[in-house]
């Protein structure tokens, strides 16, 4: 994990240094040379807030409150993109489990945290996208990836990153969004045998518009591509 084994991870060797949005690369998209010192008190005043209470439960409510596939699967005219074609984020789409791995290291967070440093802009995330960052970071810390101390300084790093707009909620209609991946289930999942969630989270980026879209998942990459979303190979 980036919090826990921070010799694996050379250059990502902590969240509040790994570059999760570039902040090293991309410096003029922060203007401010204490962008770096700020981030990193704003968290510890999160995670110092979230001590006085006792738990990793405790912590992610406080830090709730705190802030508002690796193959390409190419179809028909909708090409996939190289991780370092340069988009803004408003048009991209990133599935939960890509976004989690700029909070916790495994295969993959080294190349998206790349990528998003070159991607300038802030990304949406989905309410129950958010639920499912959160609980991959309290699932690393009950499966002993994460200690107590790293999954507090993760999710006190998500919850920065909303409040200084690298990330914001996404609003949407939930019941055309439903509506819309039960027709998507009902077409393309006897087909590519997508998962329920995965399914969800492409209905929900052609609810919000997203022309691409990126996911380490396989089946995912090739129903986005299904139904017209540009997928990112990173």
């Amino acid at each position: 994990m980036f919090h826990d084994n921070e010799r694996k991870c050379g250059n990502h060797s902590r969240i509040a240094d790994r570059l999760p949005f570039g902040e090293t690369k991309n410096r003029a998209a922060w203007p401010g040379d204490d962008h770096r010192s700020r981030r990193a008190g704003l968290r510890d005043q999160i995670v110092a807030t979230a001590r006085e209470i006792e738990g990793v439960g405790a912590r992610l409510l406080c830090t709730t409150i705190g802030a508002p596939a690796q193959a390409a699967f190419p179809q028909g005219n909708q090409p996939v993109l190289g991780g370092r074609t340069a988009l803004k984020a408003g048009v991209v789409y990133v599935d939960p489990s890509g976004l989690a791995r700029l909070y916790i290291h495994q295969a993959g967070s080294r190349e998206m945290s790349a990528w998003r440093g070159r991607t300038s802009g802030t990304l949406a995330v989905t309410h129950h996208g958010r639920v499912e960052i959160i609980n991959a970071i309290c699932r690393a810390a009950f499966a002993g990836h994460l200690t107590e101390k790293g999954a507090g300084e993760a999710l006190a790093d998500f919850a920065v990153d909303f409040a200084e707009g690298r990330l914001r909620q996404a609003e949407i209609l939930w019941r055309a969004a439903l509506n819309r991946a039960a027709e998507l289930a009902q077409h393309q999942t006897p087909i590519l045998g997508t998962r329920s969630l995965d399914v969800l989270h492409v209905a929900c980026a052609l609810e919000l518009k997203s022309r691409y879209f990126l996911t380490f998942d396989e089946r995912q990459q090739k129903l986005a591509s299904a139904v017209g979303l540009r997928t990112i190979h990173v």
